[in-house]
């Protein structure tokens, strides 16, 4: 029997899969009309006083959260596929698959959207406060990404990358075991 709250969920937001042991704390917001998958075992803490929010602008807009995906006032923006690995943890951060708009002034005039270029972490990835992740960006495994880092091009696995523009600070040392 599944349990009242998940129907509760389920009724409210039909293009969302919701996995099993998922937990919210505070306010989530879920907007557009896209498709949002969220793995088991998700926890959803706004204890810093700043909403989670995942928000298709599309409908063929995909978001898939791994399980155990830890959100600390996260924002994810998408209108093509953001894909978050399992066991990252998202802290206020902003994730935007498209720019919404050209840098070209015609096309930006014309009112047509920018292309989108999906954005995919990796699994066991750490964002930090205010770090913003843009367009076509992958970001490997384990890495780590500084507080008020703006990430526009690729990352490898295992790096510790900050600033704007972003720079590699560091190798992830991995613990054996």
């Amino acid at each position: 029997m599944e349990p009242i709250g998940k129907m509760m969920l389920r009724a409210s937001y039909p293009s969302v899969e919701w996995g099993n042991g998922v937990i919210i704390h505070g306010k989530l917001e879920l907007l557009g009309p896209g498709r949002v998958v969220i793995g088991d075992g998700c926890w959803f803490s706004n204890a810093n006083g700043i909403p989670n929010k995942i928000h298709t602008v599309t409908p063929e807009a995909v978001v898939e959260i791994g399980s155990g995906v830890t959100f600390g006032g996260a924002t994810i923006v998408a209108a093509k596929s953001v894909v978050i690995g399992a066991h990252t943890m998202l802290g206020p951060c902003t994730i935007v698959d498209t720019d919404f708009h050209s840098i070209d002034a015609a096309e930006r005039n014309s009112g047509r959207w920018s292309e989108a270029g999906p954005v995919r972490l990796g699994e066991d990835v750490w964002v930090g406060r205010d770090a913003m992740i843009l367009q076509g960006v992958t970001v490997g495994s384990r890495s780590v990404i500084g507080a008020r880092s703006v990430i526009r091009a690729s990352v490898p696995e295992d790096r510790v990358v900050v600033g704007n523009p972003q720079r590699i600070a560091s190798e992830v040392k991995r613990s054996e075991g």
